[in-house]
Formats: C-alpha cells, sequence, structure tokens
C-alpha cells in the first residue's frame, strides 16, 4: 500500500471515530507549528517499513524452517521456541542486516510525502521553500541534515540488532 494512500485512511478513520463517538483522539493534520500533528505522522513513518521487514523475514523465516537441521531438531524432540530462539533467528539475522538499509531509506523517503500530508513544517520545507528563490548553500544543508539523519537511523537499528544478537549468543552460551 503506498503511503500517501494509508495516510489518507488513518486521516479518514480518525475522523470516522470523531463523527461516531465524538472524541478527538489524535491531530489529523497540524494548522500551525504550535500544535503539530505527531501521532499519525509516527504511526505512517512506522508502519510501512515494519511490514516491509515482518515480509521479508517471514518469507526468509518459512526458507529457514525448511532445511534439513530444523527437522533434525523437530525429530530430537526440541521445543519450536527453541528452534525458533537458537536456529531461526541467527540464520535470519543476517538478511535483518541486509535489508536495514533499505528500511531506512523507505523511512526518509516517507519523510517528504508524509511532512507535506501532515503539514508538518520540517527537513522538506528548508528544501522547498516557498515564495523564495532556489538557494544553493541552503539545499545542500538540507541534504547533509537528511544524510545525517539516515546514517544516524541506520545505526541505532543495527546498534540494536547487534544487542538482540549478543543477547541470543549469551542465552545460548547459558
Amino acid at each position: 500500500m503506498p503511503d500517501f494512500i494509508l495516510v489518507f485512511l488513518l486521516q479518514l478513520l480518525v475522523v470516522y471515530i470523531y463523527e461516531a463517538t465524538g472524541l478527538k483522539t489524535v491531530r489529523v493534520a497540524s494548522s500551525n507549528m504550535d500544535e503539530p500533528a505527531i501521532i499519525l505522522p509516527l504511526v505512517t513513518m512506522f508502519i510501512l517499513p515494519f511490514v516491509y521487514l515482518v515480509r521479508s523475514l517471514s518469507e526468509k523465516s518459512f526458507d529457514v524452517l525448511t532445511e534439513d537441521y530444523i527437522r533434525t531438531a523437530l525429530s530430537k524432540g526440541f521445543r519450536k521456541r527453541h528452534i525458533y530462539l537458537f536456529h531461526v533467528t541467527p540464520n535470519v539475522i543476517p538478511y535483518l542486516k541486509a535489508d536495514l538499509h533499505k528500511v531506512v531509506s523507505i523511512m526518509v523517503g516517507n519523510l517528504f510525502i508524509i511532512e507535506y500530508l501532515y503539514n508538518n513544517k520540517g527537513l522538506t520545507s528548508m528544501l522547498f521553500p516557498m515564495g523564495m528563490e532556489y538557494q544553493y548553500n541552503l539545499v545542500v544543508l538540507c541534504f547533509l541534515s537528511f544524510f545525517i539523519l539516515y546514517m544516524s537511523v541506520y545505526f541505532v537499528m543495527k546498534f540494536i540488532v547487534i544487542l538482540i544478537e549478543r543477547a541470543l549468543k549469551h542465552a545460548y552460551a547459558t
């Protein structure tokens, strides 16, 4: 599902909940920067990369589950939890590491659409200033900011994956 359709559906859901219950749950968009919409943009930034990761990692998990060593572990009477924790997960983590660049790229790419559709002012508003002439320095600094954002999110996600790997190694050793 494209991100702009997800944005539209989430906004419709919030409006429907408001009309049905009279309860204001979250802001649909920002009318000014004093009260920005925060929850829906964060949900939108999270859902699409998360769905991509779940779909790709589940495919890899199903491939690993058909391997001979998994059948051997099942025939030895290991529990499914043990098999997933110590056999499937270590063989799926390299695919997760390989997909981190794609996930972060999806998130940063969605930032353009999300800021525009939720009327939030952020990095993309510096790239496309309204009523101003083109400023080379501003564009270069904006792209540098996107690069720094990309690298920081990438390294945080990589650090989390490394922590998961170490926890699995520690659990396997005990």
